[in-house]
């Protein structure tokens, strides 16, 4: 189902949607005049994704992983296989899973990467994982399970590092305060949220802003 259709820059629009059992927040990006998508962390039900392709008539032509725990990509070597093009794959260089696929692209934080009109740049946000990666381009964050509205992700995981997640979040602080993130879970009182409220409204990167060490609840 459909949460949220958001106008991007360069024509660019953003799908938000839910799927599977645990509240994964997924997303869609669709570029209508190349006919492109590009799919973020390919979990649970590979249908929906050919539903939004069909539904807009572009094919998929990139995917983008936030990191590499089991509710994220479960369905990413499946979806690779059901689809007859090969499509160029975005993931941590440091990656908790190697997909099943030649077209594999390892990003390094700063690493930038184009799809349609826009460029893609590559944030490493290790903290709740190690291979943890946002993917920012304007005023948009895809953040996975680094941030989540009004909360974070958790950091008592095997491969979790609390340190490490506080200066991630310090970093995301940083942002244009008008950066409207949006997670990989639907955990909060809201879908989307700029980092401006969230540095109001979330502890976890209030803290973080001012250099504060603590762990996630």
């Amino acid at each position: 189902m459909i949460l949220n259709e958001i106008n991007c820059e360069n024509g660019v629009k953003l799908v938000q949607f839910e799927n599977g059992p645990m509240g994964n927040l997924q997303y869609a990006i669709i570029d209508l005049l190349s006919q492109s998508m590009a799919v973020v962390d390919p979990a649970w039900n590979t249908d929906t994704f050919f539903s939004l392709s069909e539904k807009f008539k572009v094919s998929i032509d990139q995917i983008w992983v936030t990191h590499g725990h089991f509710d994220h990509v479960n369905q990413l070597d499946q979806l690779c296989q059901e689809l007859k093009n090969k499509p160029e794959i975005y993931l941590s260089t440091n990656p908790l899973i190697v997909p099943k696929s030649s077209s594999c692209n390892y990003l390094n934080d700063g690493d930038q990467f184009r799809f349609g009109p826009i460029d893609i740049r590559t944030i490493y946000t290790p903290g709740h994982s190690p291979d943890s990666i946002c993917f920012h381009f304007g005023n948009h964050l895809v953040c996975g399970d680094v941030l989540f509205i009004n909360a974070i992700g958790r950091t008592d995981l095997p491969k979790s590092d609390p340190t490490a997640m506080t200066k991630s979040l310090h970093r995301l602080s940083l942002l244009d305060e008008n950066t409207q993130i949006y997670p990989g879970h639907n955990y909060g009182p809201k879908l989307v949220d700029s980092i401006k409220n969230q540095l109001t409204t979330n502890p976890f990167l209030k803290r973080a802003s001012s250099g504060y060490s603590g762990k996630s609840s």
